[in-house]
C-alpha cells in the first residue's frame, strides 16, 4: 500500500513540475487534440468524450453513497439488525463520502492557490493567476478527474484483479477533460 502511495505522489510531483515549468507543453497537446477532434470524421468520438466527462461530477457519487448509507441504516434499524454485510456497506458508504469530500477540498484548495488558466482563456489573459476565485483560472487540478480517479482507486482496491481496467477508464476520462476543452 505504501509503495502505491509513493508512486502516486511521484506522478503528482511530475505533473506539478510540468504544469509550472513546461507551460506551453500542455497547450501544445491541447492544440493537437482540438485540431484532431475538429475534423468531421471525429465528431462521434468527440460526442463520446463530451458525454463521458459528465461521469466525473462528484454529485453522482455523493448521491449514490448517501442513498446507500440511508437505505442500509434504515434496513439495519428495522429488519436486519445483525447483518454483517449491511455494516460493511455502511462503512463503505461513509468512506466513499469521506474520500470524495477530502479529495474535493484538496482539489479546490490547489485550484485556488495555483490559478492555472483554462486552455480557452489562457491565450489572451496569461497562464497563471495565483490565489484566485476566477473559475477561468481553475484548470489545475481537474475536479472531475480527481473525483473519477478517487472512485477508480476505491474500486481498484476492492477488485484488484481488474484494477487495470479501472485505471484505463480513469485515463480515458482524464483525456475527456482535455477533449472538451476544460483542461
Amino acid at each position: 500500500m505504501l509503495k502505491k502511495i509513493k508512486l502516486e505522489l511521484i506522478i503528482l510531483l511530475i505533473i506539478s513540475l510540468i504544469v509550472f515549468t513546461l507551460q506551453s507543453f500542455d497547450f501544445f497537446i491541447f492544440g493537437l487534440i482540438k485540431n484532431l477532434f475538429l475534423s468531421n470524421h471525429m465528431v462521434h468520438l468527440k460526442e463520446f468524450f463530451v458525454n463521458i466527462t459528465e461521469i466525473g461530477s462528484s454529485f453522482w457519487y455523493f448521491s449514490i453513497a448517501l442513498v446507500l448509507l440511508v437505505v442500509c441504516l434504515v434496513l439495519k434499524k428495522t429488519i436486519y439488525k445483525n447483518v454483517i454485510f449491511l455494516n460493511k456497506l455502511i462503512n463503505f458508504s461513509i468512506w466513499i463520502i469521506l474520500y470524495l469530500f477530502v479529495a474535493g477540498i484538496v482539489t479546490q484548495i490547489i485550484k485556488h492557490l495555483v490559478g492555472r488558466a483554462r486552455p480557452n482563456y489562457s491565450e489572451t489573459n496569461g497562464v497563471f493567476e495565483f490565489f484566485t476565485t476566477n473559475s477561468n483560472f481553475h484548470s489545475f487540478p481537474s475536479g472531475h478527474a480527481s473525483t473519477i480517479f478517487m472512485v477508480v482507486l476505491i474500486f481498484a482496491l476492492i477488485f484488484p484483479k481488474i484494477s487495470y481496467a479501472f485505471y484505463v477508464f480513469g485515463f480515458i476520462f482524464g483525456l475527456s477533460r482535455v477533449v472538451v476543452g476544460a483542461h
